[in-house]
């Protein structure tokens, strides 16, 4: 396998940005330094990060690159057939941010053909080329076998797991990097493609603080993500099971969750870093450490992370938002010293399928079941039949999912059925799939035996609270869905339903060997309710989703202690609390197979499982288990490493968890930025945000995406239980719902706080059944209240919202907000919080917000041209009429032309004149001329300030050019005037 460079392209950003785009090609030789240039349409290339909202785990967020690859002639096209044809590992995609060097290179990745559409049409079309990191696609891999079981148990460290894991040579399958010559992956040759950062330290490695990378201390074995190996009394290992099969994104996944990594493929590096470093950090200094390959040496380096949100170089544009999710009780993780028989990958979706779980096998006892899946109904909330002032709630649905789970060895299927009790059975029937009822939500019986908790038990109630109360709460959560496809506009007008099927069962020893398959049914029943009270529950439609899917948290057998003859492998909870902010949310970080060995053992006995632990070398070509604690940094106390786990990730959602969606636009902007915003230019501090997931377009340099606030409010952290790193995997005194010894609390320090949707919170209490016309503030307000404006009263913590109307225009910095009259049904507390509501901006938008508009065509003619400002379609044309919609555009508000950029192929000597049109009439021209003087290629030119329109205008903009242009790119700035002018 040797690679050639066999096409590139070129492209500038609107903030400057020089990108080089390379085409790779498998036993191509011809190019040499001379490739052939293709030509890319609209924004040339889009990336894209998979990951939103509130999704703060330690994992991997997979990229995908999008390649407007402009089809011309037949070689482009013979090339795109040929990328089809060749296969997976045929090509890959460098892109270089400025000029082509390894220090410059932004993103690489393989060329997946299998995820191409072609249109069928005639030259010139547009061919979107897509290529991926690699990890992305990582658990649809098959699984690997170790050679034996001396493999399964050796161990290596963190960093050589990921090196080992995703360079050249080791697992052919990803193959990202490690190559000194030849090209022979994505990453160039000798690049340090690698970086991670970790501050998590053990008892006894002081010395090494700052000075080595933690990461390469410590060892892990990839055998704990293999199924475990049964022995008979005599000690030979009894066949069946696949020990010795692995998932390489089991153990990615696994060291990730292990040292509370988080990890992405931005400015050329796959970068693994624990993102608590970033609190309290005002320059978002990372300490580094980057690698090229095993054995090769590591540069360290400190990276400035943070970027300044501001007007000119990293702007914020129009139309960001904020949105909140609920403050979290507890964070749990369970250790299993020992893998399940079979367990899915966190997020497949078996919605609809039947998909292969694993391999049972006959006579191996009684097992334990873990079923936690969540169930996702997008549907669109204009298709609901309301009654007036009438809603759907988190507790006013009824989610019904038929669950299949089938054992079958080919010739005899059974299903899992209920028998009454806290036991599943398997049932023979070869001729109907048999199916087991969950049901979550509103008026759910527990007469079943798998929808009563007492029997099959799960953390939460299988209904909501009966007092309609309004908590974002399991099992039922519904909750505007703002930011879907990350490439789409935000869906205001869509709802997402979103429940959590979830229980324990025990499984009957099984009848047969064979493959268990597991799929799902599932469908919501609403009904409908007064807003702002409690009332008569009514029927309503049930709208037909825009998307079903019940994808994966955790899904596993586990062995039951009363089997006969075999090992039995125990567990345990870590779990952190916090009580000082009244929440109701849990976060389950799923379970784990390493964490720390069995106290009161050999440290090299076979029974301390050291395949299960956290290792490390201890002199001498001496691997063993890790029995001290951890702590993050050089100070402080240590606890078990699994416990850091749950507290560091609980330590930044004690408090209702600040999301921020918007496009940025900036040339520095990248998923390993933090930025540093001020929503108010006289705000004293920084509020600083953390990349969640999105999409970055190249040409207008535009990251539109998610980022979560990560500001650092001090806990204070206690332990209950014994504070020793050492504990008893002992299953007689540790039990699921009262280890002690697993459990911290999280106190927090009971000071309100406002956030940046908040004017204030009152500073007298509110009494039931009294009437009352203002609010008094705690201070004095953080912005302008409108007239008419809607606002949320709230608790506290979020809770107990209820909708007032302002009766009165306030400035900011007022001490009290005027109402109509409102009497509440319960008291609210001072330090209750005031809130624009989201949902109803109408007085609230921001004035002067810009639009960018971007037209994309070709044009060989030197006549006036109607440029396709609808970006529908890439179209210009020679005339103007009310037909012509690719030409024209409806502008939603008041305002004006603000200027015009261009970019043009052609770089012939020339001159350009600009005209304005209304209503799809080339006689109705508005304002003057604009005359844009001699250029090449490249023009930006303020707009006449009689370019104006009105809401509703249906405007057109021409041009005319004294020689050709060909390929064109022209981008349109409007300025809106959203509201009119508030008072002084």
């Amino acid at each position: 396998m040797a690679f050639g460079k066999y096409r590139y392209s070129n492209i500038i950003g609107e903030k400057g940005t020089n990108w080089n785009i390379e085409i790779w090609k498998d036993g191509f030789t011809g190019g040499g330094d001379n490739p052939t240039e293709f030509k890319m349409q609209g924004e040339g290339f889009e990336i894209t990060w998979n990951g939103q909202g509130s999704d703060r785990s330690p994992t991997f967020l997979g990229s995908e690159c999008n390649i407007n690859f402009f089809i011309e002639n037949d070689a482009d096209e013979a090339f795109l057939y040929d990328s089809l044809a060749s296969g997976f590992q045929s090509y890959y995609v460098r892109i270089y941010k400025g000029t082509i060097t390894n220090d410059n290179i932004w993103w690489f990745g393989w060329v997946q053909p299998s995820f191409d559409t072609i249109e069928n049409l005639p030259y010139p079309y547009v061919y979107k080329l897509v290529a991926t990191d690699s990890i992305g696609y990582i658990d649809q891999l098959k699984p690997f076998t170790f050679a034996s079981e001396t493999e399964k148990n050796s161990s290596n460290t963190f960093v050589n797991e990921f090196l080992f894991s995703f360079e050249n040579g080791s697992y052919s399958d990803i193959n990202i990097g490690g190559s000194t010559s030849g090209n022979l992956n994505p990453s160039p040759d000798n690049h340090k493609w690698l970086r991670t950062s970790a501050n998590w330290w053990r008892d006894g490695d002081e010395s090494s603080y700052n000075n080595v990378n933690p990461l390469s201390l410590y060892h892990i074995s990839k055998g704990a993500f293999s199924n475990p190996t049964q022995f008979d009394e005599e000690g030979n290992v009894v066949p069946g099971g696949n020990p010795l099969d692995f998932k390489l994104g089991d153990v990615l996944k696994g060291i990730s969750r292990l040292f509370g990594l988080k990890g992405y493929l931005a400015e050329g590096k796959y970068n693994f870093i624990q993102p608590n470093e970033l609190l309290d950090n005002s320059t978002g200094t990372l300490r580094t450490y980057n690698y090229s390959a095993v054995f090769q040496s590591q540069i360290v380096e400190n990276i400035d992370t943070a970027i300044i949100i501001n007007t000119s170089d990293n702007p914020i544009l129009g139309g960001s938002t904020f949105t909140y999710d609920p403050p979290l009780e507890s964070v749990s993780l369970k250790h299993s010293q020992g893998a399940s028989n079979f367990s899915l990958s966190e997020g497949i979706n078996i919605e609809g399928s039947g998909l292969i779980a694993g391999f049972l096998a006959a006579n191996t006892g009684v097992h334990t079941m873990h079923f936690v899946f969540h169930n996702n109904i997008r549907v669109t909330k204009s298709d609901f039949s309301f009654n007036s002032n009438h809603d759907v709630f988190n507790n006013t649905y009824t989610n019904s999912c038929d669950l299949t789970i089938k054992l079958s060895n080919g010739t005899n299927n059974y299903y899992l059925q209920s028998n009454g009790t806290n036991q599943l059975v398997w049932t023979l029937n070869n001729s109907t799939a048999l199916t087991l009822g969950l049901k979550r939500g509103y008026a759910v019986s527990q007469s079943d035996a798998i929808n009563n908790p007492s029997i099959m038990p799960s953390i939460i109630d299988v209904s909501n609270n009966a007092d309609w109360d309004s908590y974002n709460e399991w099992p039922c959560k519904r909750t505007p869905y703002l930011f879907g496809n990350q490439s789409q506009p935000i869906a205001a007008d869509t709802y997402l339903f979103r429940t959590n099927l979830r229980f324990t069962a025990e499984i009957q020893e099984a009848p047969i060997s064979g493959t268990v398959t597991i799929g799902t049914s599932t469908s919501n029943d609403y009904f409908q309710r007064t807003i702002g009270q409690a009332s008569i529950v009514d029927p309503i439609n049930d709208p037909t989703p825009i998307s079903n899917k019940t994808e994966c948290v955790e899904f596993s057998f586990i062995p039951s202690e009363e089997n006969n003859g075999q090992s039995v492998d125990s567990e345990i909870i870590y779990r952190a609390t916090q009580s000082d902010v009244k929440a109701y949310d849990t976060k389950d970080l799923g379970s784990i197979a390493i964490g720390q060995r069995m106290a009161g053992e050999d440290a090299f006995s076979q029974s301390s499982n050291k395949l299960y632990s956290i290792q490390k070398d201890i002199g001498g070509n001496v691997i063993a288990p890790v029995t001290e604690g951890f702590r993050k940094g050089n100070s402080g106390g240590y606890q078990t490493i699994l416990q850091l786990v749950v507290e560091e990730y609980l330590l930044t959602q004690v408090r209702p968890l600040q999301i921020l969606q918007a496009d940025v636009q900036s040339a520095d902007i990248s998923p390993l930025k933090v930025l540093k915003y001020k929503l108010n230019p006289t705000d004293s501090d920084f509020k600083y945000y953390q990349f969640l997931g999105g999409t970055f377009k190249a040409q207008s340099e535009i990251m539109s995406g998610e980022w979560c606030q990560i500001d650092n409010i001090s806990p204070n952290i206690s332990t209950e239980g014994p504070g020793s790193a050492v504990f008893s995997l002992n299953q007689d005194t540790n039990f699921e719902e009262s280890t002690q010894g697993s459990i911290s609390s999280i106190k927090t320090q009971n000071t309100n706080y406002i956030s940046l949707d908040d004017y204030g919170v009152i500073d007298t209490a509110i009494t039931a059944g009294s009437a009352i016309d203002k609010f008094q503030i705690d201070g004095t307000t953080t912005g302008r209240v409108y007239d008419n404006q809607k606002l949320r009263l709230s608790y506290p913590d979020g809770s107990n919202s209820v909708i007032i109307t302002s009766r009165s225009e306030l400035a900011k910095g007022a001490t009290e907000i005027l109402i109509d009259s409102f009497t509440s049904d319960i008291d609210f507390p001072i330090g209750s919080m005031i809130s624009a509501l989201k949902s109803d901006l109408t007085n609230v938008k921001a004035e002067n917000v810009l639009d960018i508009r971007t037209a994309h065509y070709h044009d060989a003619n030197t006549s006036e041209t109607y440029i396709p400002l609808s970006g529908a379609s890439i179209a210009s044309s020679n005339t103007l009429s009310s037909s012509d919609y690719q030409l024209m555009f409806t502008v939603p508000y008041n305002g004006f032309v603000k200027k015009i950029l261009n970019y043009n192929s052609h770089t012939g000597s020339r001159t350009s004149t600009l005209r304005f049109y209304k209503d799809g009439d080339s006689t109705t021209r508005i304002g003057d001329a604009l005359g844009v003087s001699s250029y090449t290629t490249t023009f930006e030119v303020d707009c006449p300030s009689n370019w104006t329109f009105t809401k509703g205008d249906i405007i057109s903009i021409s041009r005319e050019d004294t020689s050709q242009i060909q390929n064109t790119s022209m981008t349109i700035v409007l300025q809106y005037n959203t509201q009119p002018p508030a008072q002084p």
